[in-house]
């Protein structure tokens, strides 16, 4: 259920570059320690982007994922969930 509504929230979006204030949280999604990381707009509360793992090249994805290499936000402010 968690995966549809973030995929919807997903489809939704359009390219993201008003970032400042984001929070990361990890979820376990089964047993066995299979984990994903979501990004979150801190200001307005929505669901951005999410990855499977937690390490830091899959919220280095993230990031990736959401634009061009060229193109990333300017965070002012990052909260670990």
């Amino acid at each position: 259920m968690m995966e549809d509504a973030v995929e919807l929230g997903i489809a939704a979006r359009e390219e993201v570059d008003d970032l400042v204030h984001i929070s990361l949280d990890e979820k376990s999604y089964t047993k066995g320690h299979q984990y994903a990381t979501i990004l979150i707009d801190s200001f307005k509360d929505d669901v951005v982007e999410m990855v499977e793992g937690r390490k830091e090249k899959n919220v280095k994805c993230l990031f990736f994922n959401l634009n061009s290499q060229d193109i990333q936000p300017r965070l002012m402010r990052v909260n670990m969930c």
